[in-house]
């Protein structure tokens, strides 16, 4: 059955007066308002030329977009914002005076706005669809929200952070808490803050080694979203992670007490260990090298990689990683003591 959707019309005013913005931390904070942030939805990030924009928009009169709303009956009714949060937190914003916009011809903010421009402000008629909690379920609500911000600049951590309620969205969970220490040393913060940085990395990560399959080995959500409901095999991931994190203290920790975070990226160590995991059934001996070279010189890169395109040199994908492996493999066995290519440093 289609979902019921219901359309109704409400004012600037009627709206913000009864909102509470997101807040800075990693998940919402509580509210008793009216009309709230869902838990799922990104931090707000509009720039300021979105925000100005907006509200001439609104001041012109010109058309918005409506918002999208789940209307939760809990002690209380309330409304969870499932898409327009970063139109209503601009709007919040410029009523508490937390930025300035022209207004025909005149930079003011809204306290200093006449009578006649206030009244119009708050009266702007805002279209909202809404519909009712116990009619959607959580797939739709990620569905709806994906699908309207199609066309907006979501990253793919952000996409796969929309998607922790599915069974690879836990498997996840799990293994940021059964890792937590390991993670904090040698990855740094995995999906902390706006832009949800390392997700997609950890995603590819664990995918690959469920399936055993290095098409996996990649941060596009457009290739590894399919596979979110996958059943877990939290076996593999332990088996592989045990013994890559005793590589990183191995090679690491004698040679620095203070290990850069970029153990966890899969256009880099780890991305060629899961490779050879999945190619040789372990971590090859090549890998212990190459990670040691990297410390001792952050910079190198082995002269096999002449051999390689530019885009087998970087691409953080399946392929291009295992031939990068093969060349890492090729230069341990053949030159060990190589000084190596000098690289752009981009970590």
């Amino acid at each position: 059955m289609p979902l019921v959707r219901e359309l109704l019309i409400r004012n600037i005013n009627e709206i913000v007066t009864r909102f509470s913005p997101r807040g800075e931390g990693d998940v919402p904070e509580a509210a008793n308002t009216v009309y709230r942030i869902a838990e799922h939805q990104r931090h707000y990030i509009w720039p300021l030329f979105l925000q100005v924009t907006l509200i001439d928009s609104v001041m012109r009169g010109y058309p918005i977009p409506s918002i999208q709303l789940i209307r939760c009956i809990k002690q209380d009714m309330f409304y969870n914002i499932e898409d327009g949060q970063q139109r209503i937190t601009t709007l919040y914003r410029y009523m508490n005076d937390m930025f300035e916009a022209d207004i025909n011809g005149t930079t003011k903010k809204f306290s200093q706005l006449t009578e006649q421009e206030r009244m119009h402000f708050l009266t702007y008629p805002i279209q909202c669809d809404i519909y009712n909690e116990h009619d959607i379920t959580l797939e739709d609500r990620i569905a709806i929200f994906q699908r309207i911000n199609s066309s907006k600049p979501l990253t793919d951590n952000q996409k796969f952070h929309s998607m922790l309620h599915t069974t690879q969205g836990q498997c996840l969970e799990w293994f940021m808490e059964r890792y937590a220490a390991h993670i904090h040393k040698y990855f740094g913060s995995i999906g902390k803050g706006k832009s949800r940085g390392g997700i997609s990395d950890i995603m590819g990560a664990l995918l690959s080694l469920q399936r055993t399959d290095r098409s996996s080995l990649t941060t596009s959500y457009l290739k590894n979203s399919q596979y979110m409901d996958v059943a877990r095999d939290e076996d593999n991931i332990t088996e592989f992670f045990d013994a890559y994190f005793q590589v990183l203290a191995k090679e690491v920790d004698r040679r620095t007490h203070r290990p850069q975070k970029c153990y966890g990226k899969l256009s880099g160590p780890l991305g060629l260990a899961i490779c050879s995991w999945i190619e040789h059934d372990e971590i090859h001996d090549a890998i212990y090298w190459y990670i040691g070279k990297r410390v001792d010189k952050k910079t190198y890169t082995p002269t096999s990689f002449r051999e390689l395109g530019a885009g087998d040199q970087r691409n953080c994908q399946g392929d291009s990683i295992l031939n990068r492996l093969d060349k890492i493999i090729e230069q341990y066995e053949r030159n060990p003591q190589d000084e190596g290519d000098e690289e752009e440093d981009d970590e």
